[in-house]
């Protein structure tokens, strides 16, 4: 008979339930989902099986498959260490559980977003009676480490954590906090002008916007749009305001779903203003390109940087006039693979030609073998042009020269008539040369290697869109507009300390890099390198998440069993020891400190 092995649960949102008539079980199922860049949505990770359904207790679930057998080897170990009087300690975890909030509160520190928090709720909260920036500060570090969607557990996180706010706060609290912050428009902005103050030099700003959506009907900024999932949702904009150079987020707001890009970039421009923002250059992508738009820009003396179409005239004129340049021209240094060079528009205005020359090869012979599949089923006997696909029908029309030749006479049933089928050999080199290319306009009189680095770099934004749908919160759920601005406050604070500690991370692993390839091979240093380089793989194949949920589940306790020698070997605990030094909460291992730089990240 199978003995049974059941473990604690507890429900979480992402959590797919599915019966197997066959075992007469529910089968429970963890079933994550990410942001997609490419598909613009959610999209479902592969499903990871916990275990069954134990009918009439939710708390627990009983394991299956192998982790039945794992779980069975180590109670059979730690029972077998019992019976032989062997209670030994394989080893002892000095790090206290609270190790994930000091990281956090190091990082709201050091990033400035708990000062910013505190500067704009003090308008609200002038002496300081209702702890609003104590709270705040919690529902932050809350949002940091959870999904919101699961509010009932703030509870649970404040009892767990030594947060600001040391008392609970209740669901029925958070929602009077986001309607305090909602109906006073100047916390936003003071929050904006501290972000903003905390800038050095002119900013680049990257501008772009992603789409939320929410279930409810109550919210007048709200329109009705079309959900893959359910058509059912309204649909609100949300544009944001990116400091490229810094990958920092600067700003945000909210507009109605059914807004176009190039309507909204009037109103980034007054928010900007309103900030205080006065020294700075605007990137955006060729949904806020239009003549309107780049002469109000003109007019504010705002630089820009605005990716421009192919099908406007100006630039299929300059691709026309400057090919072969671009096709034998130098590359840049950013991207050896692109060739790029720039022309003067008149008016202070520059477009910026590129050409991705490796991947221009690529799509030119995936087109050219479509072409011939093209010329072999137009050639094929039967063939009509009334039975062909109208998708295909423009690219017969310009690409491919048909021929119908007919039979000398009809008396002569020896001949028949026959169709030539060529490839229009101008029109197919011409298509082919103007594959992989695009164009910027800009107001910089500079080299295309600059424009480029800076046109790329706004693509950083994308990621903290990805984040705030994937990491903080997927969707809207609130009633009111009050709310909706002040859920959206504290989201985008949670924003801020994120994007400033998935900096951290990478300046940490850029740094271990840098120690291994100098000292990988020196006598003094291997056992050091060696450590570094576990912690470099670690980091290197883990998200920012992952990392702090590790930070956070861990315990200060002793370990008996063989099944858990691995997690807290000594190698791991070094590991650990060695990522908190580095985030400023720990001390570095006697000898270890051989990494510049750190004196932001000080206890």
């Amino acid at each position: 008979m199978v003995t049974p092995v059941y473990v604690p649960f507890e429900k979480e949102p992402g959590h797919h339930y599915e019966y197997r008539p066959r075992y007469g079980k529910v089968y429970i199922y963890d079933r994550p989902s990410h942001w997609s860049r490419a598909k613009g949505q959610m999209v479902l990770d592969k499903a990871t099986l916990l275990g069954a359904e134990v009918p009439g207790d939710p708390t627990k679930i009983e394991l299956l498959g192998h982790r039945r057998k794992a779980a069975l080897a180590a109670m059979n170990q730690e029972s077998q260490t019992e019976n032989d009087g062997q209670n030994s300690t394989i080893c002892h975890a000095k790090i206290e559980r609270n190790r994930a909030m000091a990281v956090l509160d190091n990082m709201f520190r050091a990033s400035g977003v708990d000062g910013q928090t505190a500067s704009a709720l003090h308008c609200i909260d002038k002496d300081g009676m209702l702890n609003l920036a104590a709270k705040g500060q919690t529902l932050m570090r809350y949002m940091f480490l959870f999904e919101t969607a699961t509010a009932g557990r703030l509870d649970i996180f404040q009892r767990e954590h030594s947060c600001p706010y040391p008392d609970v706060i209740t669901e029925s609290e958070v929602g009077q906090l986001y309607e305090l912050v909602g109906n006073e428009p100047t916390c936003k902005m003071i929050f904006f002008q501290e972000r903003y103050r905390n800038q050095k030099g002119e900013l680049i700003i990257a501008f772009d916007s992603t789409t939320y959506s929410t279930y409810s009907s109550n919210l007048s900024i709200a329109n009705k749009s079309y959900d893959a999932v359910n058509a059912k949702t309204h649909g609100i904009k949300l544009f944001q305001l990116y400091a490229i150079d810094t990958n920092e987020p600067i700003a945000w707001f909210l507009l109605p779903g059914s807004m176009t890009d190039c309507k909204a970039l009037s109103y980034a421009v007054d928010e900007l203003r309103a900030i205080g923002i006065d020294k700075l250059e605007l990137v955006a992508d060729s949904g806020f390109m239009s003549e309107e738009n780049i002469a109000l820009l003109e007019s504010k003396s705002i630089g820009f940087v605005v990716r421009n179409p192919n099908h406007r005239s100006v630039v299929r004129k300059a691709f026309d006039a400057h090919l072969p340049e671009l096709n034998y021209g130098s590359c840049l240094k950013q991207n050896p693979q692109v060739a790029g060079t720039k022309v003067a528009l008149g008016n202070d205005r520059f477009l910026y030609l590129y050409k991705n020359l490796v991947q221009n090869h690529v799509e030119a012979s995936n087109f050219n073998r479509q072409l011939y599949a093209l010329t072999d089923s137009v050639s094929a006997e039967g063939w009509k042009r009334a039975n062909t696909d109208e998708d295909l029908l423009p690219l017969i029309d310009k690409f491919l020269v048909v021929n119908e030749i007919a039979a000398p006479s009809k008396a002569d049933a020896a001949h028949t008539s026959r169709r030539e089928v060529s490839l229009n050999s101008e029109a197919v080199i011409e298509y082919c040369n103007k594959l992989s290319t695009f164009a910027l306009i800009s107001s910089k009189d500079t080299s295309p290697d600059e424009i480029y680095r800076i046109y790329f770099m706004r693509e950083h934004i994308e990621d903290s869109y990805a984040c705030l749908k994937g990491s903080i919160d997927d969707r809207f759920r609130v009633q009111s507009d009050p709310r909706l601005e002040g859920r959206t406050f504290f989201m985008f604070g949670t924003l801020c300390a994120r994007q400033y500690s998935q900096s951290c991370i990478n300046i940490i692993k850029n740094e271990l890099r840098r120690f291994i390839a100098v000292h990988k091979d020196e006598n003094g240093y291997k056992g050091q390198a060696k450590a570094y380089q576990h912690l470099l793989s670690w980091l290197d194949n883990s998200s920012l998440g992952k990392i702090f949920d590790w930070l956070d589940g861990a315990q200060d306790l002793s370990v008996q069993t063989n099944a858990t020698k691995y997690y807290w070997s000594e190698p791991i605990l070094k590991r650990d020891q060695l990522l908190l030094a580095f985030l400023g909460v720990d001390d570095f291992p006697e000898g270890y400190k051989e990494l510049p730089n750190w004196e932001w990240l000080k206890h």
